[in-house]
């Protein structure tokens, strides 16, 4: 069976991330690539953690 993933870029806030992570999960993706900066590293570790627990709660591939 054939896996589709999308990637997802530049969104930090959780409550416009939350709606797209639904969506995606909704078009039957079944992984998200979520790239970040040094900058989203040093300074949104706990941003960038979050996205990512977000991303699998809903079954997504991370």
């Amino acid at each position: 069976m054939a896996r589709f993933g999308v990637s997802y870029f530049g969104i930090r806030d959780p409550r416009h991330a939350s709606a797209d992570l639904d969506e995606i999960a909704e078009a039957g993706f079944h992984a998200v690539t979520h790239t970040f900066s040094e900058h989203d590293l040093r300074y949104h570790e706990a941003d960038v953690a979050r996205l990512v627990e977000e991303t699998r709660k809903r079954g997504l591939e991370a």
